[in-house]
């Protein structure tokens, strides 16, 4: 029994010398966007054989209408790609502060 204690008396200044504090990594930055965002643009019409004047006006407003909801669309993602990136480019920079901190600790 004396032997252990002897052991154990011996080894704690050992401990003592190799616990190093590591801090925690934060979580990795997560880019949410919506599914609307990701989908298609809707293609424009097809002009069937005989369309009068009328059709065709009625097929190119709506073929507009697309087409404005489609810029919307990637305006907005545009702006969550951006948004995404400056987010990950402060993640990496702490991620960077962090490494510094320990690697000046050692």
């Amino acid at each position: 029994m004396k032997t252990n204690m002897l052991w154990l008396a011996a080894l704690a200044p050992l401990a003592a010398c190799t616990t190093t504090h590591v801090p925690v990594v934060p979580d990795a930055v997560q880019c949410e966007v919506p599914a609307a965002l990701l989908q298609a643009c809707d293609a424009p019409q097809r002009l069937k054989d005989g369309t009068t004047y009328g059709e065709l006006l009625q097929v190119h407003l709506a073929d507009r209408q697309a087409l404005v909801r489609c810029a919307a669309d990637h305006d907005s993602l545009m702006k969550a790609v951006t948004l995404c990136r400056s987010e990950v480019e402060r993640h990496n920079a702490r991620l960077k502060e962090l490494d510094a901190a320990l690697k000046a600790r050692q």
